[in-house]
């Protein structure tokens, strides 16, 4: 394994939002993703 660094923002496209995000309203082919709130 080979270890580096790294920002957030270079693994996931991060965009924001004024709509409030509901994870329970996440629907991926019919199954509702686990979402960590952290």
């Amino acid at each position: 394994w080979a270890y580096k660094d790294f920002k957030i923002g270079d693994l996931f496209d991060l965009t924001t939002t004024k709509k409030k995000f509901n994870a329970n309203d996440v629907s991926l082919g019919g199954i509702h993703p686990y979402v960590v709130r952290t």
